[in-house]
């Protein structure tokens, strides 16, 4: 029988521990994503404009228009 009660208490950590990681992954969303400190990357944003741009290429097609317009 102690088996099973420490079994049960297993489980019910197990479920704590997954409820407190969902909580703390909702608590870094509001952030948007990106971590603080970081410089925005401008090839990335370029990439990121032409894509809207562009909804219907494939991305390896983006990345080759998107070579074309930029400026460092």
């Amino acid at each position: 029988m102690a088996k099973n009660n420490n079994n049960n208490n297993n489980k019910k950590n197990n479920t704590n521990n997954k409820n407190n990681n969902n909580n703390n992954n909702k608590n870094n969303s509001k952030e948007g994503g990106k971590k603080r400190g970081k410089v925005a990357n401008p090839w990335l944003d370029h990439v990121k404009a032409t894509m809207k741009l562009h909804p219907d290429m494939k991305f390896k097609d983006v990345l080759k228009e998107a070579k074309k317009t930029y400026k460092k």
